[in-house]
């Protein structure tokens, strides 16, 4: 399986992820519907072999560096949609995958990383300016820099009226800049 739902209570799961996200990430993906537990993963640790992502929320189970290493060797990244995680997320990050949580903001990554900000208005994407801040952001990831992409309305008063509006938004505008294969947006509010 390519992307798991894990998580060790399966209420909390139904209550952040919406029957609506479900399916999308069953079909977008490659998602089985089920909700596994850490007792699944140490009871069928050949199930988990080939999966990349794992999606959770409150009530992610806390597992050991070996346990990531030998029954998720192909793990790339976990996405919580929930608060802090400090808990659980240690010994993912000290076997190279990343976490991201929706705590702060849509997928914010809780590591050290080189990043750089990239400020963007609706008149900049609506220009050729657009098809540079695309390429800026590609450079940017090829040389392993995280951009954190926002809309200028902070800075440039005579912009808001022609403002993006809402991070969602911002968030598909800039999957669409830098072809992206697919854009999670998280949330624990439906």
């Amino acid at each position: 399986m390519r992307s798991v739902f894990l998580c060790n209570e399966e209420n909390n799961f139904v209550r952040v992820f919406s029957p609506n996200t479900r399916r999308m990430l069953v079909k977008k993906a490659c998602l089985s519907d089920c909700v596994y537990s850490g007792m699944d993963v140490q009871q069928h640790a050949s199930l988990f072999a080939d999966t990349e992502y794992i999606f959770s929320t409150w009530g992610m189970p806390q597992l050991t560096e070996e346990q990531i290493r030998t029954v998720f060797p192909n793990l790339k990244c976990v996405f919580y949609a929930a608060g802090s995680v400090q808990y659980f997320a240690r010994p993912f990050l000290k076997n190279g995958v990343k976490v991201f949580s929706a705590w702060a903001a849509n997928a914010v990554p809780v590591a050290e990383y080189t990043v750089a900000q990239i400020l963007l208005t609706k008149a900049v994407l609506n220009s050729d300016g657009g098809v540079n801040a695309g390429n800026c952001m590609a450079q940017l990831i090829d040389m392993g820099v995280i951009p954190i992409v926002n809309e200028n309305d902070t800075v440039a008063i005579d912009e808001l009226e022609l403002e993006i509006g809402e991070n969602d938004s911002l968030a598909a505008i800039v999957a669409k800049l830098v072809h992206a294969d697919l854009l999670v947006l998280m949330s624990d509010i439906d």
